[in-house]
């Protein structure tokens, strides 16, 4: 193989074959190993479909080509030679993380982590530059000596460039497709996270997290159903993980940035405390103990045992000191009725000290009165502390009142620092309710959206949260009237119901979503929204603003001095109507004038103005008519309708 590209790029050997070609080359200028790819065009496609594998190889290089990271291929040249479309690019070493995969099958934790943090690093740096990869998946992931390169930007989208297929079409790879590209709605960096979380999932697990005997039971999985259990995973990381996996990408980390720092965090987590981050082996959850062996039950005595005498003071203990109770050998007999029975009250204490002497049948040896009623009894004993224990139980009181107070002293510090940990939550969330209102009053709303989302997360104070949804919504409205402008009506749509979700008596989302519903002439469903403004007259939210660090906002409410958040969609509409109206005027002057070229771009205009409006449909039957004059027929200029004041109606 001896083809030279550009008087430089020399071809060496081919590497891979499928919708394009990579060989490995020379650059014989440099003196350095490159990656060429080459466009792979059939010479059965044509037309369109043709024109349309050409834009997408460019648009990959042009996406790659913006970027200069560690952590993403290196595009050195891009261009076309003879009919092939090409781009030269750095040379990998190394394999893809499919092949890792393949041989080694789950990998550990940190390994994991470490890689999805690099790949983590380089859509941060991607996004930031407003390039959506689209394709995340392990063979687009390379790694050598632990440094990763993430490759093929052929479905990357640019989001400054128009789209360059149509709504509906679907593009990536099935099992790590998120649920937006499934459906062919409007996808941001948010679906980039999604694949990431299937790739993190996979690394840990050995399997990926939806799988299925064909790509509708896949994709089917991927919009319903949950993820297995991470069996052996730290469950800090899994929470990460799951996270990553929702099907709301509201609920996914905010950024690339997020998702890194929370994975970083949960790694910590299970160096720190392993408690934490518990691996689970056998069950989704750990067991929090485990459980005690089982210890043997002693017998319990029912007597002394037989052939042995009671206890006696020498014998009988508890804790350190004997109990003052004493024991009578029983009588001759053996038998225990037949113990001693103690002196009455007042009985002669002339006998020697000493235990009194018995007789055989028990009485005592100085006598009771003639026919002495003499019952006999269970033997006496008297109770009472050792001096060590009195003391033992004096230091134990003593012990627990220092407790009290001790414990009363913890409950207090905790409070405090509670109320500490408080008072910096709010702080936090206020600052970054400020900046999303920075990002808001530049217009950035998607900015300014992540931002209030992050606060909302965070929030504890119940004010602050109401603030945050207001903030929410009103941006939600912004971004919809935003898809509105570029005719995105299903956009619009979805951002209007989102607003609702955060505000449901919203009117002004309400009422727009009202006027769009009726544009697509889904009247039943307009008028409902319609009425639901009409209850709520007065519930509006407030644009977001910047707030003083000093004070508390008011729950669900802001003060601004900034415009008024109660401009109707009715408003808005009209304004876009007299739009339309002074184009298709203007127009009719200049076609008065003769001016044809530019009274067909004022109605252009006119129809993106008017998109769902009678003055779009109006000025799009002029230029129809324009149309055919230019093809030759016979429309006079003086039949086209003169569009006087539409006034009313607003």
């Amino acid at each position: 193989m001896d083809t030279l590209i550009r008087g430089k790029y020399r071809l060496i050997r081919e590497l891979a074959r499928s919708n394009d070609i990579v060989y490995e080359a020379r650059d014989e200028l440099l003196d350095r190993r490159v990656a060429i790819k080459i466009l792979n065009l059939p010479p059965t496609l044509t037309g369109a479909v043709r024109r349309e594998r050409i834009e997408r190889f460019n648009r990959e290089a042009r996406a790659a080509g913006k970027l200069s990271h560690p952590n993403i291929v290196s595009i050195y040249e891009y261009g076309e030679e003879n009919g092939n479309y090409f781009i030269a690019m750095e040379f990998l070493e190394g394999q893809s993380l499919r092949d890792i995969l393949a041989v080694k099958g789950a990998l550990p934790v940190h390994e994991a982590v470490d890689i999805a943090c690099q790949v983590l690093d380089a859509l941060a740096y991607a996004h930031a530059h407003n390039v959506i990869h689209r394709d995340i998946k392990p063979d687009n992931i390379h790694i050598y000596n632990g440094r990763v390169k993430l490759t093929d930007f052929g479905i990357a989208r640019l989001t400054e460039e128009p789209a360059l297929t149509q709504n509906g079409q679907i593009f990536g790879t099935p099992s790590y497709m998120s649920p937006e590209q499934i459906e062919g709605r409007f996808i941001d960096h948010r679906s980039d996270l999604f694949s990431l979380g299937v790739v993190l999932y996979e690394m840990l697990t050995g399997r990926k997290p939806f799988t299925g005997d064909s790509v509708v039971s896949i994709t089917y999985g991927i919009m319903n159903a949950d993820p297995p259990p991470m069996m052996g995973v730290p469950a800090s990381v899994e929470q990460v993980v799951r996270r990553a996996l929702s099907k709301n990408p509201n609920l996914r980390p905010a950024s690339a940035e997020e998702m890194r720092q929370e994975l970083q965090r949960a790694l910590q987590m299970t160096t720190m405390n392993p408690a934490m981050g518990a691996q689970r082996t056998g069950s989704y959850y750990p067991a929090a103990y485990p459980p005690p062996a089982s210890a043997p039950i002693p017998p319990v005595a029912t007597g002394p045992p037989q052939g042995s005498l009671p206890p006696s003071p020498a014998n009988v203990s508890y804790g350190g000191g004997g109990l003052p109770w004493s024991w009578s050998k029983p009588g001759p007999g053996g038998d225990p009725s037949q113990m001693a029975a103690a002196p009455p009250v007042g009985a002669p204490s002339g006998t020697p000290l000493g235990p009194p002497a018995y007789t055989a049948a028990g009485l005592p040896a100085y006598g009771y009165p003639p026919n002495w009623p003499v019952a006999k009894r269970r033997p006496s004993f008297e109770f009472s502390l050792p001096p060590g224990l009195v003391a033992f139980l004096g230091w134990a009181f003593v012990a627990i009142a220092l407790g009290v107070l001790l414990a009363a002293g913890v409950i207090f510090f905790l409070k405090a620092y509670s109320n500490y940990q408080q008072q910096q939550s709010r702080q936090i969330v206020l600052r970054i309710l400020n900046e999303g209102s920075q990002a808001y009053a530049q217009k950035n709303y998607a900015a300014a959206l992540q931002s209030f989302l992050k606060a909302l997360r965070i929030a504890t104070d119940a004010s602050q949260k109401a603030t945050a949804k207001s903030d929410i919504a009103y941006t939600y409205v912004q971004l919809a009237r935003q898809a509105m402008e570029h005719h995105d009506l299903q956009a619009a749509e979805e951002d209007y119901q989102a607003a609702l979700q955060f505000a449901p008596g919203y009117a002004v989302a309400h009422q727009e979503l009202s006027e769009l519903l009726r544009m697509e002439g889904r009247t039943q469903e307009a008028a409902q929204e319609s009425q639901l403004a009409q209850q709520n007259p007065s519930s509006n939210t407030q644009p977001p603003t910047t707030l003083s660090t000093n004070t508390s906002p008011l729950p669900g409410t802001l003060q601004t001095s900034g415009p008024s958040a109660t401009s109707s969609s009715t408003d808005f509409l009209a304004q876009r109507r007299r739009e339309a109206q002074q184009d298709i005027q203007e127009a009719q002057q200049l076609l008065s004038q003769g001016d044809r070229y530019r009274a067909e771009r004022q109605l252009e205009d006119a129809v993106g103005k008017g998109a769902g409006l009678p003055e779009g449909q109006e000025a799009q039957q002029l230029l129809d008519q324009l149309h055919g004059m230019n093809a030759g027929g016979d429309t006079n200029v003086n039949t086209l309708p003169n569009y006087g004041d539409l006034g009313g109606g607003f």
